[in-house]
């Protein structure tokens, strides 16, 4: 049995998955100042392992050294292009379009080749936008929702930021209801007006997909939304057999 460990390297999570042709046999989640140590979480060896990063390149050394010592395996890290698997990258420097967001977009239009939209709630929230043709329109960038709350926070004097908040009611009866629905309501809004522009562009109605750390707690904001945790390191397993006899 050949199991393939893809890994996802974000700004402040890093997100793993086992693989056995295109099966998850598990996953997991480790926050971005615990090393390597997640790695013993890992139950079989892996025969390959590859690995997406946005972060700065020292993290990557030093998995890649951890790989070798814990497996003997050697890591291999996959960038952005300007066509894989169908999507052709719409960016005018395709490398400063982030691997992640690339990975996204692979793996969502491996699984309807028609237009979409893809979310990506993390720390940066993103929007992307594919044609029914697989052409990549380009993105939208906003920060994601805590960093927006945080923002709020130190930009004002009045605002106490509270993390859990939960309006039953659109609109919020004390702040920190009314600072909670207002960074999901803007989410919510800007995935609408994305979804209204492709259509318009395309005549066809997208898919949307969301991925990343928010992305459940906002799906009650975004009906139709399909969501995706594993998204991105499906797409990082499918760039992996795609570029491994390159």
């Amino acid at each position: 049995m050949s199991l393939l460990l893809t890994v996802d390297i974000g700004n402040s999570r890093l997100k793993w998955a086992l693989w056995e042709r295109e099966r998850c046999v598990e996953n997991g989640v480790a926050a971005g100042g615990d090393g390597c140590s997640w790695l013993e979480s890992v139950s079989q060896p892996p025969q390959e392992v590859v690995v997406a990063s946005v972060a700065h390149a020292e993290g990557v050394t030093a998995l890649a050294a951890a790989v070798r010592q814990c497996w003997g395996v050697e890591s291999r890290q996959i960038g952005t292009s300007d066509c894989d698997l169908g999507i052709t990258n719409g960016y005018r420097q395709p490398a400063q379009l982030g691997v992640d967001r690339w990975a996204a977009m692979v793996a969502a239009w491996a699984r309807v080749r028609a237009s979409l939209c893809v979310v990506d709630a993390g720390t940066a929230l993103t929007v992307d936008a594919v044609d029914g043709s697989g052409r990549h329109l380009g993105g939208l960038i906003l920060p994601g929702l805590a960093a927006m709350r945080e923002a709020l926070g130190r930009a004002t004097v009045g605002v106490k930021v509270c993390s859990g908040a939960s309006p039953q009611l659109f609109w919020g009866r004390d702040t920190a209801e009314g600072v909670e629905g207002g960074t999901r309501t803007a989410v919510a809004g800007l995935l609408e007006q994305s979804r209204r522009r492709l259509r318009e562009l395309t005549g066809d109605e997208p898919v949307c997909f969301i991925t990343g750390g928010d992305a459940e707690g906002l799906l009650p904001d975004l009906p139709g939304c399909r969501w995706e945790p594993l998204l991105v390191l499906d797409g990082i397993r499918r760039l992996a057999l795609e570029t491994q006899h390159r």
